[in-house]
């Protein structure tokens, strides 16, 4: 599986879903996934228009199933390689997890202190794995489990999704719950 490389420092939502879609449906384009997102022109895509919600309003307008999963979920091979995206957060203190991503800058959302990954595969031993991923930078990373899940927790807005299972839309709850986490965020100034 090739990876992909994002357009700017703000795109790494809209890019990590083309890949992901494209993955499940090689018809879907990047620019198809544009439009559903309602760019018009990413040079001027901003960090406030790239929380879950735009995802999945996202997914809706393009008639694409999706299912939320967590981090347990994902290390015990519940995601889908290439079709699951996942938010990991900034651990600044974190110098085992600051390790991974020295170089991120080129790719790290510099206001949010956050960033959509792609699953790329689970690698498992006895317990204990590695989890890699797409960054966004055309590479591919690995990290420990523990590592994981620690990125994943991190932030207060906790989100990770398969593209092409479940339902079309998420519950009310859900739905809820990520948009008092995302206006708290927006009025509070705390992103993690």
């Amino acid at each position: 599986m090739t990876s992909y490389t994002q357009r700017s420092k703000l795109s790494c939502g809209p890019d990590a879903l083309a890949f992901a879609a494209g993955t499940l449906n090689p018809l879907i384009t990047q620019a198809e996934v544009d439009k559903a997102w309602g760019i018009d022109d990413i040079k001027k895509f901003g960090n406030i228009g790239d929380t879950p919600l735009n995802h999945f309003a996202a997914l809706e307008r393009l008639k694409l199933n999706h299912s939320l999963i967590g981090s347990a979920d994902i290390c015990n091979g519940k995601g889908v390689n290439g079709q699951t995206v996942i938010l990991i957060h900034d651990v600044p203190n974190d110098p085992d997890v600051r390790s991974i991503f020295t170089d991120l800058a080129k790719v790290w959302r510099q206001n949010f202190n956050e960033h959509w990954i792609v699953l790329e595969s689970i690698l498992r031993i006895g317990e204990a794995g590695y989890i890699k991923f797409h960054i966004g930078d055309g590479s591919v990373r690995k990290m420990r489990f523990d590592q994981f899940h620690r990125v994943f927790n991190a932030g207060f807005v906790r989100c990770a999704y398969v593209v092409g299972r479940g339902s079309r839309s998420i519950g009310f709850w859900a739905r809820m719950k990520l948009r008092i986490a995302i206006a708290y965020s927006n009025f509070s100034g705390k992103f993690y």
